[in-house]
């Protein structure tokens, strides 16, 4: 079986935790493979190649081109491709719902879209998040609170455009068990799409 997975959600809800767990998964005929997305922001003491690449100028062959507060983001449809067409399952951070309906456009039933919550962020969590990324401003706090708001209230209203809801409120263990049963029900969909294709 093989799905695109979209992660989404807001600064500090676990998105790289949950990608993590995703391409540990060691369930039968799944594999996660992280397909990094471009930006053109300043580099965090926390990026992860894996997930983000900071460059000056998003590369030409990034289909998906947006932006929020001021920095350029790029997705490759043709990375995404790749990994499915070899059986694989893509996951990719995006917060922008005009790239997450423009990918569902794309990929239809290939897509599968997350949610991952864990609380409606306050500015003490996002100060003790900049301080960890080495962002530690108050004008860059402001910026992260506005933005993690932003994004956790076009979640509440565009609920719709996401297949599963990760809630991240306990320990790491119950996020883990929440994968797993994420994976097992892809699996019984008994899809495999484009393999051999």
């Amino acid at each position: 079986m093989a799905f695109l997975l979209t992660i989404t959600g807001a600064t500090g809800a676990g998105k790289s935790t949950l990608l993590s767990i995703l391409e540990a998964t060691t369930a039968p005929n799944f594999k996660a493979v992280l397909v990094p997305k471009y930006s053109t922001r300043q580099p965090r003491l926390d990026d992860s190649p894996s997930e983000i690449l900071t460059v000056p100028v998003i590369p030409a062959d990034c289909d998906l081109v947006y932006e929020q507060y001021g920095d350029r983001y790029g997705v490759s449809l043709s990375a995404l491709h790749e990994q499915l067409s070899n059986g694989s399952s893509p996951a990719v951070v995006i917060n922008d719902i005009r790239v997450l309906e423009e990918i569902r456009q794309v990929f239809g039933p290939l897509m599968r879209s997350l949610y991952i919550f864990r609380s409606s962020p306050t500015s003490a969590q996002i100060a003790r998040l900049a301080v960890a990324r080495g962002v530690s401003t108050a004008d860059a706090e402001l910026v992260r609170l506005r933005k993690a708001q932003a994004i956790f209230r076009t979640y509440i209203e565009n609920i719709e455009l996401f297949d599963y809801v990760i809630m991240n409120v306990r320990a790491i263990p119950d996020l883990r068990r929440q994968v797993e049963a994420l994976v097992t029900h892809l699996a019984a969909s008994g899809q495999y799409p484009l393999r051999g294709v």
